[in-house]
């Protein structure tokens, strides 16, 4: 028993890599902390859980007053490596659904009001991988994510749009990736 639990251990895998998160439509990137779960019972097709946790937001600055957003992922899927375990070089193509939490604080310049608010909504993705094995258990990774909110997200200064998010967005990050064989 131990020896098959030892063996499933090394099927999976962990990554943490800093990200990039942006999507048209008047708001700048977004900085996040990327991690991951793998576990890969068989050579090509295994399952993946992800999360991007927002270290800076958005901000969109108009003479009504500033707007910052932040958008923490989470989510999993199915993993299809195209290339085997023993590969130094393995792609991989990840497909899921993701939980978006979206939180806009705003500061009001004169004769305005701010305002908070936050929304929680569902997204599909498809998530692009490569990565190079330095070792048989360490390998350095880059990832290319993206997704898209059925209705998207609008900012708004003074009862008119100012920005929207999410329709599409991409999550783009490069780290490391370690434990699986």
């Amino acid at each position: 028993m131990t020896r098959r639990l030892t063996t499933l251990l090394l099927l999976a895998g962990a990554s943490l890599a800093p990200g990039v998160l942006l999507s048209p439509g008047g708001l700048g990137a977004m900085a996040s902390v990327d991690l991951g779960l793998a576990w890969m019972p068989r050579e090509q097709v295994g399952v993946v859980g992800l999360a991007a946790i927002p270290i800076l937001s958005a901000r969109l600055e108009r003479p009504e007053g500033s707007a910052d957003l932040a958008v923490l992922l989470a989510g999993g899927g199915v993993r299809f490596a195209v290339s085997t375990r023993a590969s130094r070089w393995t792609s991989s193509v990840d497909l899921g659904a993701l939980a978006v939490s979206l939180r806009s604080t705003g500061v009001a310049g004169a004769g305005y009001l701010g305002r908070a608010s936050s929304a929680v909504t569902a997204s599909p993705f498809v998530r692009l991988g490569l990565a190079f094995a330095v070792t048989p258990m360490f390998r350095v990774r880059a990832d290319v994510l993206t997704g898209i909110i059925a209705h998207g997200v609008s900012i708004r200064f003074a009862q008119r749009e100012a920005a929207t998010w999410g329709k599409p967005f991409v999550l783009s990050s490069a780290g490391v990736d370690f434990g699986w064989r």
